[in-house]
């Protein structure tokens, strides 16, 4: 897909991701509440391993909105360094810092950081996390910190880039294009966890 804010004074604040996008607490705190009715070791087990499988979907599925969120703000911030634009629909525009702390995306990123730091530790979970998913949740909360939610985020050049994703500063505008094509196409076939199977997934160095 081209990239029509060339010819735009505006770039979109969510480039599409949001109506493929789903709500991770809700069922990992279903999940809690489900195992905690059984007392017994070998019966939570059981329960966990019957709801593991949808609670890593789902896992899979967020951590690459958060992914493919950063690649996008790099993109933004790079691709239109020497001619900043407009950004057209951040909700978050004028809301305070706390309260954005106290809302949804709060509560999302913190409880996927909560599962993805514990699971590992878990005596029911027969999964191990990918360890690339550290790298990114971390880079994440330090995305929404340093752009304070992006409650100011109105135009390009106001976006911060987590230090994680810096490398990006260094790309040609070839790099960036094919960037912006990868993200799309995740986008159009409607399944942003393909994301995970990018190159720039593939890239990741994690720290653990």
């Amino acid at each position: 897909m081209q990239d029509t804010s060339k010819t735009n004074s505006t770039v979109p604040f969510d480039p599409g991701f949001a109506p493929y996008t789903f709500a991770f607490s809700p069922s990992y705190f279903y999940m809690d509440i489900e195992i905690k009715k059984f007392k017994n070791f070998n019966q939570r087990k059981m329960k966990y391993k019957t709801l593991e499988s949808s609670i890593f979907q789902l896992c899979d599925n967020l951590i690459s909105f958060y992914f493919g969120g950063m690649l996008y703000g790099a993109y933004l911030k790079n691709k239109y360094q020497n001619n900043p634009k407009q950004i057209q629909g951040n909700d978050f525009i004028g809301l305070s810092v706390e309260k954005c702390k106290s809302t949804d995306v709060s509560i999302e990123v913190h409880t996927l950081e909560k599962f993805i730091k514990n699971n590992d530790k878990s005596p029911f979970a027969t999964r191990k996390m990918n360890p690339k998913y550290f790298f990114i949740i971390d880079n994440y909360i330090e995305f929404l910190e340093i752009n304070n939610y992006f409650t100011d985020v109105k135009t390009t050049s106001d976006i911060k880039i987590p230090s994680g994703l810096l490398y990006i500063n260094n790309f040609s505008e070839t790099d960036l294009d094919d960037l912006y094509q990868v993200i799309q196409k995740c986008i159009n076939d409607q399944k942003i966890e393909k994301l995970l199977n990018s190159k720039y997934f593939e890239n990741i160095k994690p720290n653990t």
